[in-house]
């Protein structure tokens, strides 16, 4: 990550003062757009969201020639999206406007965003993969690595994961100076702090020290990235025969869906994932359809209980 302070300011103060003062912010011309764009990914990494996320963002504002203040109004915006609702997604439109309104933010311009939300279509609840504790097996089975020590730091990951449903971002990230109390203390989304527990019987394994280095490192003790993880993940998947698209972030709706299963209170798994909103927590639980057809039945046992019961009053 960049040192961002007096640089990021010297970057907003020249883009303010270029847009307000001179043609330059409204001509948008590629030199200073790739400025912008430096500048707003510096201060998006500065908010601590995940490389995937500023990316994303960073990607979809870089399609738009024109970017000075005068651009954002109701009237423009309502105008882009109301071109672009035949032709996309409502999950694309949602994330487009989501870029949009964080790199208005990044401007400092206020706007009635709500107006522009009305006009997108609501996003359509997608089912996504989860495992259970027997295919967490089955992918630490699943060995094609030669060196015995990438097989077990592996495994070690895909266990790290699953037991404290931690970001991918935020696992990369993690040093051994960072256990306190029973816990890993980890900077999450915002920059915010939380504390992710790990299982007694899973602490040992995992070699703690006091030193300042990464937990999951490479063979030479260099700190890992998170397109290394995905790739093994894939490799491990496709050995184990799992039929599922398996990705890192699996591990946290897996995380949710097992503790939920466990009869954990919904606040207390949204509180250990890190999520402001329940509702993202509650998004993130996904039964299996044999745990769906269980507390169906269920209610059918009560409902044949109740008439039993009817049958004897009568008589």
């Amino acid at each position: 990550m960049i040192e961002t302070s007096n640089y990021l300011v010297e970057r907003i103060n020249k883009f303010s003062s270029l847009d307000k003062n001179t043609n330059e912010g409204n001509n948008f011309p590629s030199k200073f757009q790739e400025n912008v764009l430096v500048s707003f990914t510096i201060w998006l990494e500065e908010k601590n969201l995940s490389p995937s996320t500023v990316h994303t963002y960073t990607k979809l504002i870089k399609k738009h020639q024109d970017l000075s203040s005068r651009f954002f109004n109701i009237t423009n915006l309502q105008t882009l999206f109301r071109r672009r609702l035949n032709r996309y997604e409502p999950a694309t439109l949602h994330l487009e406007l989501s870029a949009l309104t964080c790199f208005a933010k990044f401007r400092k311009i206020e706007m009635e965003w709500e107006e522009v939300a009305k006009l997108l279509p609501h996003r359509t609840q997608k089912f996504f993969s989860t495992i259970n504790p027997l295919e967490l097996k089955q992918l630490k089975q699943a060995r094609y690595e030669k060196n015995d020590w990438i097989y077990q730091r592996n495994n070690l990951i895909f266990d790290f994961m699953f037991y404290t449903g931690v970001r991918i971002g935020e696992l990369v990230n993690i040093k051994h100076s960072d256990w306190e109390n029973n816990s890993f203390k980890v900077l999450g989304k915002g920059n915010k702090i939380r504390y992710i527990f790990v299982p007694d019987f899973f602490v040992g394994q995992l070699s703690l020290n006091s030193s300042n280095n990464y937990l999951f490192t490479t063979i030479k003790g260099k700190g890992l990235d998170t397109c290394s993880i995905e790739k093994f993940i894939t490799r491990r998947t496709k050995l184990a025969g799992i039929k599922k698209a398996i990705t890192p972030h699996t591990f946290r709706r897996s995380f949710a869906t097992f503790f939920n299963s466990r009869k954990v209170k919904l606040t207390t798994i949204q509180k250990l994932l890190g999520h402001n909103k329940l509702e993202t927590t509650a998004n993130y639980i996904h039964n299996s359809r044999e745990e769906l057809y269980a507390d169906y039945s269920k209610a059918w046992e009560d409902e044949e209980q109740i008439i039993k019961e009817k049958e004897v009053f009568k008589n």
